[in-house]
Parts: C-alpha cells; sequence; structure tokens
C-alpha cells in the first residue's frame, strides 16, 4: 500500500488530523472516494459538487466547486469496473461524469421521469447488467439501461397503507435478486424480476433513514436512533405470519404490463441496536468494521466477527465524538485506513 504521508496508525477511527472548512453554503450530503485518481468528492445541499485530494496533500481542495445541480445532491455512486466515470443524483435527475485527472466534466443527464418531471428521485442503486434503479416520490421503481439510458422495467407498488410515501434518504438497497426499498418505517423485499413484495419488516418506530448491505445482512438506521440488521440469505421469518395488507405492483416490462399481487411474509431483524440517541443518517463498512453515524453528531464502531455479523451489539462498540457541530450526513473511506465525514456544519473531518 502507498504511504501517502498518512499517520501510522492500525486504529481507525481514533485520530482526527485534519478539518476542511466549506462555504456556508456547501453543506455537505454525500461523499464518493474515486482512490483510482486520488480524490474525494463531496456533495452538497445548494447542488455543487466539491473535489479534495486523498494523496500527499491530504483534504487540500483540487478545484473550484462544480454546479452539479440545481438541487441536493442526495447521492454519489459509482461502479467499481469503471473507475473513470460516476454518477450524481438529484431530485431531477442523474449526472453522469468523467473523471480527468484532477478534474471533473459532465456527460449528460437521464433519469427523469417518463410520466412526470414533478416526481422526484430519492434514491438510485446499481442493478446487474449494467442497470440502475431509481425509486420516485409516487413509490414507482424504474430500472433503466445505463448504456441506452432508456427504461427497462416500471414498478408501480401501490400500498393502502403508506398512499405511496417513501422517505427521501437512503431508501433503497439492490441484493442479489432481491431490491429493498423503504417505505417510512418498514422494509420491503422485492423480487427483481417479477416484482413482487415477498417480505415485509417493521421494526422501527419512526421512518428509516438509510440502509445498507453489510456482507450478507441489510442495515438500517431510523430517525428513532435503531439500527436493524436483517439477514439478506436466511431470512428471520419467526411462525412464517403474513402481512394482513395485500400489495399491488403495477409493472411494465418494455411494452408488456400487467400486475402481482400478495401478502408479504413478516421478516425481523436479526439485531436491533438501540444506540444512537436520534436519527441515523449513514453506515459504512469497512473491512472487518462498520461505522454509524447520523443526527447526534457523534459516529459508533462497531467490529464484526468472521462471518461478518456483531460479535457483541451491547459491549463491542466504540462510541467516538467528532466535534461536528450539525448532523452528520454522509461517511466514505479511501486507503482503507482513512475515514472522511461530511456534515451539515458545512465541514469535512479526516480520521485515520
Amino acid at each position: 500500500m502507498t504511504d501517502y504521508g498518512l499517520p501510522a496508525r492500525g486504529d481507525l477511527g481514533h485520530l482526527r488530523v485534519k478539518e476542511i472548512p466549506v462555504s456556508d453554503k456547501n453543506k455537505v450530503q454525500s461523499l464518493l472516494v474515486l482512490p483510482n485518481h486520488h480524490m474525494v468528492c463531496a456533495g452538497c445541499r445548494n447542488g455543487d459538487i466539491m473535489l479534495f485530494s486523498t494523496g500527499i496533500q491530504l483534504g487540500s481542495v483540487l478545484e473550484n466547486k462544480v454546479k452539479a445541480h440545481d438541487s441536493v445532491v442526495k447521492q454519489l455512486i459509482n461502479k467499481s469496473e469503471d473507475p473513470s466515470q460516476f454518477y450524481s443524483v438529484s431530485k431531477e435527475h442523474i449526472c453522469v461524469w468523467s473523471v480527468v485527472q484532477n478534474d471533473i466534466i459532465k456527460k449528460n443527464t437521464f433519469a427523469e421521469h417518463p410520466s412526470t418531471k414533478t416526481l422526484n428521485i430519492s434514491v438510485a442503486s446499481f442493478g446487474k447488467n449494467n442497470t440502475i434503479w431509481c425509486c420516485y416520490h409516487d413509490m414507482s421503481l424504474i430500472c433503466w439501461d445505463l448504456n441506452t439510458q432508456k427504461p427497462l422495467i416500471t414498478a408501480v407498488i401501490e400500498d393502502p397503507i403508506t398512499l405511496g410515501a417513501v422517505y427521501l434518504e437512503g431508501s433503497m438497497a439492490i441484493v442479489n435478486n432481491t431490491v429493498w426499498i423503504v417505505s417510512e418505517n418498514r422494509v420491503l423485499v422485492m423480487d427483481r424480476e417479477t416484482c413482487e413484495v415477498m417480505y415485509i419488516g417493521e421494526a422501527h418506530e419512526k421512518k428509516i433513514t438509510s440502509i445498507t448491505l453489510v456482507n450478507t445482512c441489510v442495515w438500517t438506521g431510523g430517525s428513532d436512533g435503531r439500527i436493524c440488521i436483517w439477514n439478506a440469505q436466511k431470512y428471520q421469518l419467526g411462525e412464517r405470519k403474513r402481512c394482513q395488507t395485500v400489495i399491488k405492483v403495477s409493472r411494465y416490462i418494455g411494452k408488456t404490463s400487467g400486475y402481482v399481487t400478495g401478502a408479504p411474509i413478516i421478516m425481523y431483524p436479526v439485531h436491533i441496536l438501540d444506540v444512537h440517541e436520534s436519527a441515523v443518517h449513514c453506515i459504512l463498512q469497512v473491512k472487518d468494521t462498520v461505522f454509524s453515524a447520523g443526527q447526534d453528531e457523534a459516529m459508533i464502531r462497531w467490529k464484526l466477527n468472521n462471518e461478518g455479523d456483531v460479535i457483541d451489539p451491547t459491549t463491542d462498540l466504540k462510541m467516538i465524538p467528532t466535534g461536528h457541530q450539525a448532523r452528520i450526513s454522509a461517511i466514505a473511506s479511501s486507503h482503507e485506513r482513512v475515514l472522511w465525514v461530511g456534515s451539515l456544519d458545512s465541514s469535512v473531518s479526516v480520521w485515520v
């Protein structure tokens, strides 16, 4: 591993080495590390993207901010097999960016809802076969072909309880052949091909604010300060009770339309972690460690065993005061031992 002049510290998360202040308008909402280009992108609530160095000049601003969107940059994501480009997600559309040395160049935009531009994008996640799934505020899901940038599958979940309500942030994850969707305080697990909602989980008392795949489990964080861990391979089904609510999904594949209905099986989390004092907005895995953070301005470090499970949720954790003065909205990792923490207090901190 290249040293990059970083402090030799093996216990990630103990030492805060730098704080990078940005302007008051640039409250950081999302972070993305581009390791091949030695830089970090920070998406801001005013639509800007800022670039920072991960090399010898750790944390230095590489270029002036780039105006990417007219609204908050909700997500910055990239495919590991194509390090030369990444995607920024706002409520209006997705922007495709090329990375050229220490700069980024906008290529094009796509993913506007085919029916109306007023339906905001909530979240996006990569699927298989060069696709990306987008969740919209009308509870519809669209699978886009990244090559043609045209929709392949459209699924509209008609849930009589939520009436189409989807929370704004961190509301979807792609796990093998399933799509995990957040609906208020519940998790819906939908088959990626048939669009049937097979399982439903409800363990949060308030809205779910983040969802992340950690090894073979899905971690969800909520406004109640709770983290729930769901086994994505062996669903905890208890007595295999079915939900009393029948969920109908209208699906459109090309020019073919239809729908599927069913009462999903109720699933339960394998762990419920009640440690945070308020909403959990970001969860990040770094090898055998998971970091969680959010509204309470602190990070919690969780250690995993060889199976990827929390060793002991009651004792094997560490609370790390970050010094931030507002919600921690994003966490990213570079060089496997450097942690980047973005906050709505208009700053980014660097940890080793």
